[in-house]
């Protein structure tokens, strides 16, 4: 029997990037896992003493107009930080939820961090 595309061994949801382009802002990475969407936008920022950081700003579609945002020096550090705080907002704000580490993997995957 074949494996249905998107689905885990146990018939699950897996998380796949749907999308990928590139803005005037940065790159933006769409992501799907149980219906929902993630939407991150990775891009570079200066800062006021010229050094650069990298800002992930991540969003869904079950929640318009709720975005969560942090800066690091490292673009895996920013996406970390991102889903710290997105983990720490889903009960409060009514976030989905995503696994985390397997958005690290997907992004890695495709060398966007």
């Amino acid at each position: 029997m074949r494996e249905r595309a998107g689905k885990t061994d146990d018939g699950t949801d897996r998380l796949r990037i749907t999308d990928q382009f590139r803005t005037r802002a940065g790159m933006v990475y769409e992501l799907r896992q149980h219906g929902a969407r993630l939407t991150l936008l990775i891009s570079e920022r200066s800062t006021d003493d010229g050094s650069a950081q990298w800002c992930v700003e991540a969003s869904s579609n079950v929640v318009p107009g709720t975005a969560v945002e942090h800066s690091a020096t490292t673009k895996a550090d920013a996406l970390r930080m991102t889903g710290v705080q997105w983990v720490a907002d889903c009960g409060v704000r009514g976030l989905p939820t995503f696994d985390w580490e397997a958005v690290a993997r997907a992004l890695t995957a495709v060398r966007a961090i």
